[in-house]
Protein backbone atom coordinates (compact mmCIF):
# COMPACT_ATOMS: atom_id res chain seq x y z
CA UNK A 1 0.00 0.00 0.00
CA UNK A 2 1.76 3.36 -0.63
CA UNK A 3 0.13 4.59 2.61
CA UNK A 4 2.40 3.18 4.07
CA UNK A 5 4.20 6.22 6.03
CA UNK A 6 0.95 7.46 7.66
CA UNK A 7 -1.10 4.39 8.30
CA UNK A 8 1.78 2.42 8.84
CA UNK A 9 3.29 1.98 12.61
CA UNK A 10 5.93 -0.06 11.75
CA UNK A 11 7.76 2.35 8.98
CA UNK A 12 6.44 5.22 11.27
CA UNK A 13 8.82 3.42 14.15
CA UNK A 14 11.56 3.09 11.59
CA UNK A 15 11.56 6.28 10.54
CA UNK A 16 12.19 7.77 14.29
CA UNK A 17 14.95 5.32 14.98
CA UNK A 18 16.68 6.57 11.83
CA UNK A 19 16.19 10.46 12.83
CA UNK A 20 17.54 8.92 16.20
CA UNK A 21 20.74 7.46 14.97
CA UNK A 22 21.23 9.92 12.53
CA UNK A 23 20.61 12.65 14.72
CA UNK A 24 18.22 14.39 12.10
CA UNK A 25 15.92 17.20 12.63
CA UNK A 26 12.41 16.87 11.63
CA UNK A 27 12.75 19.38 8.18
CA UNK A 28 15.62 16.98 7.18
CA UNK A 29 13.20 13.57 7.40
CA UNK A 30 10.52 15.74 5.66
CA UNK A 31 12.72 16.89 2.97
CA UNK A 32 15.35 13.24 2.22
CA UNK A 33 15.43 11.71 -0.77
CA UNK A 34 15.46 8.20 -1.30
CA UNK A 35 18.30 7.88 -3.25
CA UNK A 36 20.29 9.30 0.01
CA UNK A 37 19.99 6.06 2.41
CA UNK A 38 21.21 3.10 1.16
CA UNK A 39 22.48 -0.46 2.97
CA UNK A 40 25.36 -2.76 2.30
CA UNK A 41 24.36 -5.94 3.54
CA UNK A 42 27.73 -7.76 3.47
CA UNK A 43 29.13 -5.13 5.59
CA UNK A 44 25.85 -4.56 7.94
CA UNK A 45 26.50 -1.12 7.63
CA UNK A 46 23.50 1.83 6.52
CA UNK A 47 24.90 4.75 4.91
CA UNK A 48 22.54 8.01 4.80
CA UNK A 49 23.73 11.20 2.47
CA UNK A 50 22.72 14.58 4.90
CA UNK A 51 22.43 17.98 4.00
CA UNK A 52 25.78 20.01 5.93
CA UNK A 53 23.16 21.81 7.79
CA UNK A 54 19.27 23.00 7.77
CA UNK A 55 19.37 25.34 5.06
CA UNK A 56 20.90 22.35 2.73
CA UNK A 57 18.17 20.15 2.19
CA UNK A 58 19.55 18.23 -1.07
CA UNK A 59 21.42 15.98 0.99
CA UNK A 60 24.61 15.88 -0.68
CA UNK A 61 26.70 17.03 1.55
CA UNK A 62 27.89 14.39 4.41
CA UNK A 63 27.75 10.52 4.43
CA UNK A 64 27.57 9.10 7.70
CA UNK A 65 27.40 4.87 7.98
CA UNK A 66 25.96 2.71 11.30
CA UNK A 67 26.89 -0.43 11.56
CA UNK A 68 24.52 -3.27 12.40
CA UNK A 69 24.33 -3.06 16.48
CA UNK A 70 22.73 -6.12 17.09
CA UNK A 71 24.79 -8.11 19.25
CA UNK A 72 24.91 -4.74 21.85
CA UNK A 73 22.50 -4.31 24.39
CA UNK A 74 21.09 -1.85 21.70
CA UNK A 75 19.62 -3.83 19.13
CA UNK A 76 16.22 -3.74 19.07
CA UNK A 77 16.96 -0.14 17.37
CA UNK A 78 20.14 -1.38 15.38
CA UNK A 79 20.07 1.53 12.52
CA UNK A 80 20.88 -1.29 9.90
CA UNK A 81 18.45 -2.79 10.36
CA UNK A 82 15.81 0.02 10.43
CA UNK A 83 17.18 1.28 7.32
CA UNK A 84 16.72 -2.30 5.51
CA UNK A 85 13.50 -2.89 6.46
CA UNK A 86 13.05 0.92 5.42
CA UNK A 87 14.17 0.68 2.28
CA UNK A 88 12.44 -3.11 1.66
CA UNK A 89 9.13 -1.44 2.63
CA UNK A 90 9.30 1.94 0.31
CA UNK A 91 10.69 -0.44 -2.93
CA UNK A 92 7.70 -2.63 -2.31
CA UNK A 93 5.17 0.30 -1.96
CA UNK A 94 6.75 2.95 -4.85
CA UNK A 95 9.02 -0.11 -7.18
CA UNK A 96 11.46 2.28 -8.68
CA UNK A 97 10.58 0.40 -11.88
CA UNK A 98 7.10 2.68 -12.14
CA UNK A 99 9.34 5.40 -12.18
CA UNK A 100 11.82 7.32 -14.51
CA UNK A 101 15.34 7.75 -13.59
CA UNK A 102 14.69 11.49 -12.46
CA UNK A 103 11.57 11.04 -10.29
CA UNK A 104 13.44 8.24 -8.32
CA UNK A 105 16.40 10.57 -7.90
CA UNK A 106 13.61 13.55 -6.45
CA UNK A 107 11.46 10.66 -4.70
CA UNK A 108 11.47 11.48 -1.18
CA UNK A 109 12.75 8.75 1.67
CA UNK A 110 9.97 9.21 3.64
CA UNK A 111 6.73 9.44 1.68
CA UNK A 112 3.17 10.88 2.04
CA UNK A 113 0.91 8.44 0.45
CA UNK A 114 0.54 10.65 -2.70
CA UNK A 115 4.48 10.43 -3.34
CA UNK A 116 5.33 14.07 -1.78
CA UNK A 117 7.56 15.09 1.03
CA UNK A 118 6.13 14.85 4.22
CA UNK A 119 5.17 18.83 6.04
CA UNK A 120 7.10 19.59 9.21
CA UNK A 121 3.58 19.23 10.70
CA UNK A 122 3.31 15.19 9.39
CA UNK A 123 6.92 14.84 10.52
CA UNK A 124 6.51 16.14 14.35
CA UNK A 125 3.05 14.58 14.48
CA UNK A 126 4.46 11.07 13.55
CA UNK A 127 7.40 11.62 16.08
CA UNK A 128 5.24 12.04 18.57
CA UNK A 129 2.80 9.25 17.88
CA UNK A 130 5.91 6.75 18.30
CA UNK A 131 6.70 8.88 21.43
CA UNK A 132 3.52 7.83 22.57
CA UNK A 133 3.67 4.21 21.79
CA UNK A 134 5.88 4.16 24.61
CA UNK A 135 4.00 5.60 27.40
CA UNK A 136 5.53 8.65 27.86
CA UNK A 137 3.79 11.78 29.57
CA UNK A 138 3.51 13.86 26.23
CA UNK A 139 2.74 17.25 27.60
CA UNK A 140 4.06 19.41 30.33
CA UNK A 141 3.38 22.58 32.40
CA UNK A 142 4.50 25.30 30.44
CA UNK A 143 5.17 28.92 32.17
CA UNK A 144 1.53 29.72 33.22
CA UNK A 145 0.51 26.38 33.91
CA UNK A 146 -0.86 25.91 30.77
CA UNK A 147 -0.60 22.14 28.88
CA UNK A 148 2.26 22.35 26.38
CA UNK A 149 3.60 19.69 23.92
CA UNK A 150 6.77 17.86 25.39
CA UNK A 151 8.34 17.11 21.80
CA UNK A 152 9.20 18.44 18.95
CA UNK A 153 11.19 17.88 16.00
CA UNK A 154 14.44 18.46 17.07
CA UNK A 155 13.72 15.30 19.70
CA UNK A 156 15.78 12.86 17.90
CA UNK A 157 18.29 14.97 17.88
CA UNK A 158 18.46 14.90 21.61
CA UNK A 159 17.57 11.32 22.19
CA UNK A 160 19.83 10.22 19.70
CA UNK A 161 22.84 11.94 21.12
CA UNK A 162 21.33 10.07 24.37
CA UNK A 163 21.31 6.84 23.18
CA UNK A 164 24.83 7.24 22.15
CA UNK A 165 26.57 8.25 25.38
CA UNK A 166 24.19 5.60 27.05
CA UNK A 167 25.63 3.33 24.70
CA UNK A 168 29.46 4.53 25.35
CA UNK A 169 29.64 5.00 21.78
CA UNK A 170 33.15 7.33 20.83
CA UNK A 171 31.82 10.59 20.75
CA UNK A 172 33.70 11.74 17.61
CA UNK A 173 31.21 9.22 15.93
Amino acid sequence: SKSFMLDNMAAKVDMVILGCWWMTRGIELGVAKQIHLWAEIPQKTAFWTLPVDKTHATGACVTRPHKCCCSSRIDPICPFHAACRHISRLQQAFPMTDMDKKTFEQFPLFPHPEGRHLTKHEVTCIIREVIKLTGTTMQRPGPLGEARDRFGEHVMRVSGAQLMARANIELYI
